[in-house]
């Protein structure tokens, strides 16, 4: 830490210190913790403030932000769960359980969270990824997911992996020009996945607009970005037929 950090920490204590009793510098203490990278410190800390005042909802927050950030997914829905009991419509902490619920692959959970923090007036980043991503997998709609798709870039213009998802909105519509258009986007934004890499590849061999020597060309960059010891070898000779 910092000598500043050190200060802050050593204040905060020292507040404790004379009234150990107080949810609000307990659940300070635990937001510096999470800014400062120390996630099981913000766990203990805020744990202690709602120990103290069970109805606090920074220090839910607090401490289902610090599962979140360990990818402690499990964990962080059940702290923002308890959350919701006090506040149904909080947007943070719907979208918190949303992305929870996303990255351990239960999409079909989604939606009554995710909803939600789409309707309010936050813009949380990935909201529409997570939402767009639902009405794909789970209800097949094509239409609603590529609105949401491009909401989300239009919050996240970096976003990489709605351009990927645009990618696939677009493959399964029967347009691989536009496919293949967002696919290269995405492996610009980030040139080592994989997914992107393979997908391009698979676009480009199934249009009538590219040339089997551009295929040849994207099979080689994945080669070299992922198996260079192959690449270095020999080219990869491409079956036209």
């Amino acid at each position: 830490m910092t000598q500043a950090d050190q200060q802050t920490e050593a204040l905060l204590k020292k507040l404790l210190t004379q009234n150990p009793n107080d949810p609000k510098t307990w659940t300070e203490l635990s937001a510096f913790y999470i800014s400062t990278g120390k996630q099981e410190h913000a766990i203990a800390v805020s744990s202690k403030a709602l120990e103290l005042d069970p109805s606090y909802i920074e220090a839910f927050q607090h401490l289902g932000n610090a599962y979140l950030n360990m990818r402690l997914y499990e964990q962080s829905i059940k702290v923002f769960q308890e959350m919701l009991k006090l506040e149904p419509e909080n947007s943070i902490a719907n979208w918190a359980i949303s992305y929870s619920l996303y990255h351990l692959g239960r999409i079909s959970e989604v939606y009554p969270y995710i909803s939600i923090t789409a309707n309010s007036a936050l813009k949380l980043k990935v909201t529409q990824l997570i939402l767009g991503t639902y009405y794909l997998e789970h209800e097949n709609n094509l239409t609603k997911a590529l609105a949401c798709f491009n909401k989300e870039i239009e919050l996240d213009p970096q976003s990489e992996l709605a351009y990927g998802m645009l990618g696939v909105v677009y493959s399964a519509m029967g347009e691989p020009e536009q496919a293949i258009e967002y696919q290269k986007k995405q492996i610009e934004f980030n040139p080592y996945n994989a997914v992107a890499h393979n997908n391009l590849i698979m676009h480009l061999h199934y249009s009538l607009e590219h040339s089997p020597e551009e295929t040849l060309g994207a099979a080689n960059i994945f080669y070299k970005t992922f198996f260079p010891e192959l690449a270095t070898q020999k080219q990869i000779k491409y079956d036209f037929s």
